[in-house]
């Protein structure tokens, strides 16, 4: 049950009201918990400032990336899981002669973006 005060609304524009607000929760939290958006260091607002842009420019650069590299439902991937299953990888990836190792489940994601960035 969803409540809202909104009693011009039908039941289906309160739900469509409710998935966008609940779409940019899991963007707030993918900041927060992906970029560390909330861990300003310092109580300086020059420190601050800049350590913001930086996470902001952390997230446009994986947005980025995110829709000119990827493919697919990589496409909507939060950032813990484009961390964890591609880029935080090498050891599972790379043998000691520096040829990728067979059977990484995310090989042919990998080997795309390669060839999209070369």
């Amino acid at each position: 049950m969803i409540c809202h005060n909104q009693a011009d609304m039908s039941h289906k524009e309160v739900w469509e009201d409710y998935n966008q607000r609940a779409g940019i929760e899991l963007t707030i939290r993918d900041l927060q918990h992906g970029h560390f958006i909330t861990g300003v260091p310092a109580g300086r607002f020059n420190s601050n400032f800049a350590y913001f842009r930086h996470c902001v420019l952390a997230f446009n650069l994986l947005l980025i990336f995110k829709n000119l590299v990827l493919t697919g439902d990589w496409k909507k991937a939060r950032t813990s899981t484009l961390r964890k299953e591609l880029t935080a990888i090498p050891r599972r990836l790379v043998n000691c002669s520096g040829r990728m190792m067979a059977g990484f489940p995310h090989i042919n994601v990998l080997q795309a973006v390669k060839e999209r960035l070369l």
